[in-house]
């Protein structure tokens, strides 16, 4: 690359070293793979026709500040999940694709800055006795999936919510402990509905995640049921 030869091949000996060693191109941050980035890509495949919205509500909907999403839509088209229909318009190449990139990111780089903690469930027998205020809480992974595909018997409680780790003891009856099976999480994108769980694509990312079999048949059943008719089209 910077044009510098070494070659000694029988009669034929060139050297060329007259030229400085290029210095090493480290590869900037993939915008759409941080935590602010995943919000957005989260965003838009949980709604296919954000994508044809205003940057500022694209923003609005991911919750994060509005100079992130030309950097991430740039990117989503710098990998090729996007690409530009037209001078106005951006379309997905393969959203199926884009969303099991996602589920991977979630885990790694997400999920972890959004952990609140574990409890035990003192107050009630069965966890959907629980009386979430499905404004605030919401459940996710092996529970949500039982609601939806009631497929599951869920031994890991998943939850999403705005409200504290005061609010999660006075309200349902938590206690905190290291080896509660209910593990909360800070709910992060924007919902205008009452549902008791969170968007479908999300626990799938939670199912697919925990590396158990009988999660990932479930898993399948909910992207057939729920994700794969949203994905298509344009």
């Amino acid at each position: 690359a910077n044009g510098n030869l070494f070659i000694n091949s029988g009669d034929v000996k060139i050297f060329l070293d007259t030229n400085k060693k290029l210095k090493d191109k480290k590869a900037g941050t993939n915008k759409a793979y941080t935590p602010a980035g995943l919000k957005v890509v989260f965003a838009l495949l949980k709604d296919k026709k954000l994508i044809d919205q205003p940057q500022r509500e694209i923003a609005k909907r991911a919750n994060v500040a509005l100079g992130n999403i030309p950097k991430v839509l740039n990117d989503l088209q710098n990998m090729g999940h996007l690409y530009k229909l037209n001078k106005k318009r951006l379309v997905f190449n393969d959203r199926k694709e884009l969303l099991d990139i996602w589920a991977r990111e979630y885990h790694n780089t997400l999920k972890p800055t959004l952990s609140i903690g574990q409890f035990v469930n003192r107050k009630y027998e069965n966890w959907k006795e629980i009386p979430l205020n499905t404004r605030q809480t919401v459940w996710g992974g092996e529970p949500a999936a039982d609601l939806l595909t009631n497929y599951l018997r869920p031994g890991q409680l998943t939850l999403y919510t705005v409200e504290n780790n005061r609010e999660l003891m006075l309200n349902y009856g938590f206690k905190p402990s290291s080896e509660g099976n209910i593990h909360a999480y800070r709910k992060f994108w924007y919902q205008d509905s009452n549902k008791a769980t969170a968007p479908a694509i999300l626990v799938y990312a939670d199912l697919i995640n925990a590396n158990d079999k009988r999660c990932l048949e479930t898993a399948n059943k909910l992207f057939n049921d729920y994700i794969e008719p949203e994905l298509q089209g344009s």
